[in-house]
């Protein structure tokens, strides 16, 4: 990975917008990041990894806020990255998550979500990737390959970590080397295996359970079944091995049945208990497979005993049937002579029941000529009745002049036959022609009506145009000479309003001089205040920093003068000396010392001081930047006070004022002006206007009056006295409608006459075919649908039971019945069948039980069966689990450093203790170059005491005296050193774990101040090899020997305003 561009803006201590070319930073290979504390060399990594991941490294991630508070309130934060990894080029921009003032109301701030935008270099042009946070971190974590924790680990060494790594205890080391590795997944192992075992051993129990449940459930089955308890089973409900109950009552059945005693094959004992086929003898031999043989050896006796009692139900059952027979034939005899005897009773009635549905049928061979009949009459009657009321109503309009007798139902009376109606439906066809020809005429000239009316609308509406122009005309003439005089009056008043509205632009720069002048005086006021208050918080600041640092320079003289007495005070019986190796320690120095400082104090002292100094610091820079704020508003306010500033101020707004005023007026007067000449000639226009249209309209009227006089003349006549020529036609129409009316009702009266006729004469000749002698036999012979249906119904049913009656005397039981009363066979009684009956069920009841005991037996010898079955796939399967079971938790208890582990590591302590040893291995390569070949770091597996986990210590070898001691005796340049040489043996450890991604740029921040001379030479010697290995490496610090080693150098400018940064080259060290 190589960083070639970071852009930063609002963000951390930066308020504008800063751009750093990390290719310019990267030619020389090694670059120098500086800069004063608290600048920002830190929130320069910050913002790298802001970009890549969305958050910071360690607890500055909990900070709220990441945007700057130096920057202008609606400044937005962001941070662009462009980098090369994996022969890709992206770019990276994310802005955290702020609050912006509200566009309206400046007191209410609205929060802005963070963004994020993913870019590619391709083609030489950026294209957008992705705007999604989850898109974006899924492709940067897929491209680099490390999370945020191995990055700022890999990348970025940061300030104090690898030292706390390099003297952490194992567990402390675990925590870390986890992160960076990922080795979650054999913490995740280790719990698998200890679950599966844990699974293994549960189902061991489990089919040893079933087991003994499946033992339970066979004694539990026996005792279900009709067989005899085993001894004491109702006290010991569980006990397999009881004897069984004795079975007399069996061996009573299987005697009765004739069926032989099972005691010879074993299975009962003459003493009535169980045999040694089941339950006798060897009783812990007993199991399933015992109890299922003897319910099969009883089952054999059932269905024996089954058999014979079928065979007895049958015999009965025989019996029992030929004398139901008998007494059935004889019962059919007796009723067979009772329906004979009715059947004979109810001759008579059945004849003349015959006769009267005879007459019927005649009569209804005529019923549809009565009915056509009937039809007829109906609707003669209603055709007479509809020509009355037209004839009524033709006669009262006076639609037909002839007389032809008086109106309604008379005339109808009075004109006898069909030849009557006839002519006086001709006489109507023929005025009712006459009418239609009169309407077409009239038809014809309703055109002519229609165009008087229109001229005469169109005359109406050009009148009154002529009047609307009219009124018009004279509208705008009177427009147009107001509009005239009020343009004379306003271009007088414009003059003198002119004369004071060109002031305006002097007047406005007067008003904002004298309001920067009267803020100046006012904010001077409070600022000469703070001032005095900021310098007295610098002085006593300045005081404490010097006590502070006075107490730290206290505790480090004391602690090199008791040096051996620390060392000594970390002896232990037999461990060796980091001094001299021996592992005798006879004197200890500085025994019996007690007021000695620790390193504890030392660093608490050394913190203090830090705190106290930034302190300081800080309320130096207040008093500083109070100063430069008092210079910079005396210049503004040149000497004048808050008062004559306000006098000032007020005055200047005034004559502002003033000349706005006259400004606007000018501007409305203008364009008053403006309408006004253009209201003027546009009403003179439209009065020339109006004045034309109002000639062309009085031609057109004159027009019109001429052809309304043309039209009235040819109408006149076609009137015939009606007010128009549409209410003659609608008059005539009527009278036309009427004859129609009228014309239909004779047409229909005719047919009605002619219908009548047909159906009497069809209606005579029925009657005479069908032997009836008039009209009224006719309608008396018929019968209702319910009447006739009723007399079919009871023919049929006499009918039915004479021929039952024939059938019975021919059926075979009946005869057979006549037999036996000619044989003098006797018919058996009711008593005699119920006594058959008793018999018959007592032997289906003996059968029933039979058959329910050996369906017991049948089902109690399947489950056996199958708990035999289920019991043999047990004990196969028992074995093996129990061998699986003792191997996972032989494998789980090493796998978690139990057990036959003799070092007691778990399997992730183990794979994170080779990571180490490939760690100390690649930064003893290191660290023998920064301590001039003396130290090399190595990994120990050595168990510890206690608790404590093994396999992740390590310890320091001294080349020049041969003996490996703990990391903690190292001074604080050694342990510079080791640490960085660590961090970067780490670093290489965990890019091979990415995947082999190239790091092209690393950073090493701060700790540079704890070497001497030499110690920084062979550090940057090493550094120096990172850099001839085509690694970037960006040193973070404020060591000012550093500025004179390192030419390229980004340094980090703090201001009141904002750092800022700048690329600087300097001349390298001679």
């Amino acid at each position: 990975m190589r960083i070639h561009r970071l852009d930063v803006e609002a963000f951390g201590p930066f308020a504008t917008a800063q751009h750093i070319d990390m290719d310019a930073l990267s030619e020389q290979g090694l670059f120098l990041l500086n800069g004063p504390t608290g600048a920002g060399k830190t929130s320069v990594l910050d913002a790298i990894c802001f970009a890549l991941y969305g958050s910071v490294p360690g607890e500055r991630q909990n900070a709220r806020n990441l945007r700057s508070d130096h920057a202008a309130p609606d400044a937005a934060p962001s941070v662009s990255l462009d980098f090369t990894a994996r022969g890709r080029r992206l770019r990276v921009t994310r802005a955290p998550a702020w609050e912006r003032p509200a566009r309206r109301g400046a007191a209410r701030m609205v929060p802005e979500n963070a963004k994020v935008s993913l870019e590619v270099f391709e083609d030489g042009t950026w294209a957008p990737r992705s705007t999604r946070a989850d898109e974006v971190g899924a492709e940067i974590l897929d491209t680099l390959g490390m999370s945020k924790d191995q990055f700022t680990r890999v990348v970025m060494l940061p300030q104090g970590e690898f030292a706390r790594f390099l003297q952490a205890r194992p567990s402390e080391r675990e925590d870390l080397l986890e992160k960076l590795f990922g080795t979650d997944r054999y913490g995740n192992l280790e719990q698998r295996l200890a679950q599966d075992a844990a699974d293994a051993e549960a189902r061991v129990g489990e089919d040893e359970t079933r087991l003994e449940l499946l033992v339970r459930q066979g004694w539990d089955l026996w005792a279900d079944l009709p067989l005899p308890l085993p001894v004491d089973h109702g006290a010991s409900r569980g006990d397999p091995q009881a004897d069984l109950d004795d079975e007399a009552d069996l061996d009573d059945e299987a005697e009765q049945a004739g069926i032989e005693d099972p005691d010879e094959d074993g299975v009962e004992g003459s003493d009535g208990t169980a045999g040694e086929g089941v339950c006798g003898g060897a009783e812990e031999s007993r199991s399933l497979t015992d109890l299922r043989d003897a319910v099969r050896t009883y089952r054999a006796t059932a269905v024996d005993a089954l058999e014979l009692r079928r065979q007895e139900l049958a015999d009965v059952e025989h019996t029992g049937a030929e004398a139901a027979e008998r007494f059935d034939r004889h019962r059919r005899l007796a009723d067979a002579r009772r329906d004979r005897a009715a059947v004979e009773a109810q001759h008579q009635d059945a004849a003349a029941r015959r006769a009267r549905l005879d007459d019927h049928h005649r009569a209804t061979a005529v019923s549809g000529q009565l009915d056509a009949l009937d039809r007829a009459d109906r609707q003669l009657a209603t055709t007479g009745a509809a020509e009355a009321d037209a004839a009524r109503t033709a006669r009262a309009a006076e639609d037909l002049v002839e007389d032809l007798g008086a109106p309604g139902a008379g005339a109808s009376e009075k004109v006898a036959g069909s030849s009557t109606t006839a002519a006086l439906l001709s006489r109507v066809e023929a005025a009712l022609t006459s009418g239609r020809s009169d309407a077409a005429v009239l038809e014809a000239r309703l055109p002519l009506e229609q165009d008087l009316a229109a001229v005469q609308a169109t005359g109406h509406a050009l009148g009154v145009d002529a009047d609307r122009l009219r009124a018009e005309a004279a509208d705008q003439e009177r427009a147009a000479t107001t509009a005239e005089a009020r343009l004379t009056e306003l271009a007088a008043q414009q003059e003198s309003t002119r004369a004071v509205a060109v002031q305006h632009a002097a007047r406005t720069a007067a008003v904002e001089r004298a309001a920067a002048v009267l803020e100046a005086a006012t904010r001077l006021v409070a600022e000469r205040r703070a001032a005095e208050s900021a310098e007295r918080d610098a002085l006593s600041a300045r005081s404490t920093a010097q006590d502070a640092r006075q107490a730290w320079l206290d505790i480090v003289e004391r602690r090199l003068d008791h040096a051996a007495a620390e060392l000594a005070g970390r002896l232990a019986a037999g461990e060796q000396c980091p001094v001299c190796g021996s592992l005798e320690h006879p004197a200890p120095a500085g025994a019996g010392q007690t007021d000695v400082p620790t390193e504890a104090d030392q660093q608490a002292a050394r913190d203090r001081l830090d705190s106290v100094e930034a302190a300081a610091g800080r309320a130096q820079s207040v008093a500083a930047d109070v100063a430069r704020r008092i210079a910079a508003l005396d210049a503004v306010a040149g000497g004048t006070d808050v008062p004559g500033a306000t006098d000032a101020y007020e005055t200047a707004r005034l004559a502002a004022a003033e000349s706005t005023t006259a400004r606007d007026d000018a501007n409305r007067v203008d364009g008053e002006l403006a309408r006004l000449r253009i209201g003027a000639e546009s009403a003179r226009q439209a009065a020339e206007r109006a004045r034309a249209e109002l000639g062309a309209v009085t031609a057109r009227i004159e027009e019109c009056w001429a052809r309304t006089e043309q039209l009235d003349a040819q109408l006149v006549a076609a009137r015939a006295g009606y007010p128009t020529l549409a209410d003659r036609l609608t008059d005539l129409t009527a009278r036309c409608d009427r004859l129609a009316r009228w014309r239909e009702a004779l047409a229909a009266r005719a047919t009605a006459e002619r219908t009548r006729t047909d159906a009497a004469t069809a209606l005579a000749e029925a009657l005479h075919e069908h032997g009836l002698a008039s009209e009224a036999t006719a309608r008396v012979a018929l019968l209702g649908d319910d009447e006739a249906a009723a007399l079919r119904t009871a023919i049929a049913a006499h009918q039915r039971r004479k021929d039952r009656t024939d059938e019975a005397f021919a059926s075979a039981s009946v005869t057979a019945a006549l037999a036996d009363e000619a044989a003098g066979v006797a018919t058996p009684s009711p008593r005699d069948l119920a006594r058959v009956e008793e018999r018959i069920g007592a032997a289906r009841a003996g059968v029933a039980d039979a058959e329910v005991r050996q369906r017991l037996l049948d089902r109690g010898l399947s489950r056996l069966s199958t708990l035999v079955d289920q019991e043999r796939e047990l004990l196969a399967a028992v074995g093996p689990e129990r061998e699986r079971a003792r191997m996972l938790r032989s494998l789980a208890d090493t796998a978690r450093g139990l057990g036959e582990n003799a070092l007691r590591m778990t399997l992730t302590s183990y794979v994170l203790a080779a990571r180490l040893e490939q760690v100390a291995a690649a930064a003893s390569e290191r660290l023998l170059t920064m301590s001039s070949g003396r130290y090399t770091l190595n990994h120990s597996d050595a168990r510890v005491k206690g608790n404590a986990k093994s396999g992740l210590s390590l310890v320091v070898q001294d080349g020049w005296t041969g003996i490996s001691r703990e990391t903690s005796t190292l001074s604080g340049g050694e342990a510079f050193m080791a640490s960085l040489a660590l961090a970067l043996g780490l670093a290489d450890v965990v890019q091979q774990e990415a995947g082999g991604l190239d790091i092209d740029t690393l950073f090493v921040d701060e700790g540079f101040g704890s070497l001497d001379e030499a110690s920084l030479d062979d550090v940057m010697e090493a550094l120096e090899g990172l850099r001839d290995r085509g690694r970037v490496v960006g040193v973070v610090s404020h060591v000012a020997d550093l500025k004179h080693r390192i030419p390229v150098q980004l340094d980090v400018v703090k201001q009141r305003t904002g750092s800022r940064v700048a690329v600087r080259v300097a001349a390298p060290a001679a």
